[in-house]
């Protein structure tokens, strides 16, 4: 009798690494009217020690994302993205970690927040520059921007 053994894949996969990669570059191009790195920002991108702590990664990582995006009043409207510039480096930090550290949340964190920051990133005007599109494995990349292929 052979006995065979199957890994269980332990890290996110290279198609919901892509999508991460996909929003830190829809993030990167964001328009160019919209404010950089301004000093009020409401874009404090972290896991707060405490809410980690006390609740746990999840909790921290969906309520730093509510307070950021004040979820609480969009009322039903769509996200937008409100300006441009680095804090952006901490929300692609925060998605990798979270993506690695809570394999059975992935799907939530695509659907309600990865799938939904890309959607609002592309609403917003953001656009990937030609010299990038050659790097897109775009046969397993979906297409979540109405109306247009890969916010191109």
């Amino acid at each position: 009798m052979v006995v065979t053994s199957q890994m269980q894949p332990t890290g996110p996969s290279s198609d919901f690494i892509s999508r991460i990669n996909h929003l830190a570059l829809l993030l990167k191009n964001l328009p160019l009217n919209l404010p950089l790195n301004p000093a009020n920002s409401t874009y404090n991108f972290g896991l707060d020690p405490d809410d980690e702590r006390e609740e746990g990664l999840y909790y921290a990582f969906n309520r730093n994302l509510e307070i950021c995006f004040a979820t609480h009043q969009l009322q039903g409207q769509p996200l937008r993205f409100k300006e441009r510039g680095d804090c952006y480096r901490n929300l692609i930090k925060m998605f990798k970690r979270v993506a690695k550290e809570l394999p059975k949340e992935r799907d939530f964190l695509r659907q309600h927040w990865l799938e939904r920051l890309i959607t609002a990133a592309c609403d917003t005007g953001a656009k990937i520059p030609d010299k990038y599109v050659p790097q897109l494995n775009v046969e397993n990349v979906e297409m979540t921007c109405p109306g247009a292929k890969l916010c191109l």
